[in-house]
């Protein structure tokens, strides 16, 4: 393995990212995996990622969606759907698919079963966006805010960041200001496609790679 590394002449040099130039876009190989999991069990929760917390106070629903959707634009993995073409899996980005947004009223006694029906809810790989959220207000200014989204389109890792910029958003469309994020030059679909490209061209440090990752999102 050291041999093969050596040898590769720093293989690990600036990606060659490829044009933007089709509407769908290949799977990394940690997409495929979770890909093919889900052939196997398409209504399992195994692999939806979720993360809330209890809001007091007063929410202001036109600002939250004003966020959300921005948010939704931002990242074009909160656009991603994967489709099957010819027997293979492809990623496909909507252009502006429907708010994944749910508010409902209920009984403080409720709260805790409709959070679990809410992440226990299956997603359809092929229509986007494989994320939504959820507002359950069990009090005058008492709510959970809960966000749950497919492992094919983000890790962990990434929750941190959704949560971080969702935020950020928030507050700015209460103040009516822009929220001052930075552009993104890069999605996760040109990841992938560099990453196929990579494995395409027999390149030894990205084989490594792809046997040993199976988390969607990093690198």
């Amino acid at each position: 393995l050291a041999n093969k590394l050596r040898g590769a002449e720093r293989a690990d040099r600036a990606p060659q990212w490829l044009p933007r130039d089709r509407a769908s876009w290949p799977v990394s190989p940690a997409q495929r995996r979770l890909w093919f999991l889900a052939q196997l069990a398409p209504d399992s929760p195994a692999y939806h990622l979720c993360w809330s917390v209890r809001l007091d106070g007063e929410l202001d629903p036109a600002a939250l969606e004003s966020a959300l959707a921005a948010l939704q634009s931002r990242h074009e993995s909160l656009r991603t759907g994967l489709i099957a073409r010819d027997g293979e899996p492809e990623q496909v980005i909507a252009a502006t698919p429907a708010l994944p947004l749910v508010v409902e009223d209920i009984e403080p006694a409720r709260v805790n079963a409709r959070l679990q029906a809410f992440v226990q809810q299956p997603f359809e790989l092929a229509e986007p966006p494989l994320w939504r959220v959820g507002v359950f207000r069990y009090g005058p200014q008492q709510q959970v805010l809960a966000l749950v989204i497919h492992h094919i389109v983000a890790d962990g890792w990434s929750l941190s960041i959704l949560f971080r910029e969702l935020g950020a958003l928030y507050r700015a469309a209460r103040r009516d200001e822009s929220a001052g994020l930075p552009a993104l030059p890069l999605q996760y679909a040109d990841y992938a496609a560099w990453q196929q490209s990579r494995l395409a061209g027999g390149d030894p440090v990205a084989e490594i790679r792809r046997r040993s990752r199976c988390v969607v999102g990093r690198g």
